[in-house]
């Protein structure tokens, strides 16, 4: 499952990737995060939520891939398909 993971301190780390199953971590819970990619910033003014539904809009900021990572989650959020697309082809920074 695609999934965007809130992790750090206050859940200002935001991480994306692929997580195994198809059930979100819950909070104060670690996850295995594959093909991961940290979201520093995203532009528009659609949120969190918007970023999770709607994929990144044009100015915002996320790093290359890094193959395997783990995060203390703080908030989960599923991602979708539409989403999924935009920020598996956003260019590696």
């Amino acid at each position: 499952m695609k999934a965007i993971i809130c992790a750090g301190t206050h859940g200002r780390a935001v991480v994306y990737g692929e997580i195994e199953g198809d059930v979100l971590p819950r909070p104060n819970t670690s996850v295995e995060i594959k093909d991961a990619r940290m979201i520093l910033y995203w532009g528009g003014t659609a949120g969190l939520f918007g970023l999770a539904s709607k994929g990144p809009e044009e100015g915002s900021r996320i790093t290359a891939h890094v193959t395997d990572v783990t995060c203390a989650v703080c908030e989960a959020l599923a991602v979708s398909a539409m989403a999924a697309e935009v920020i598996d082809g956003w260019p590696d920074e």
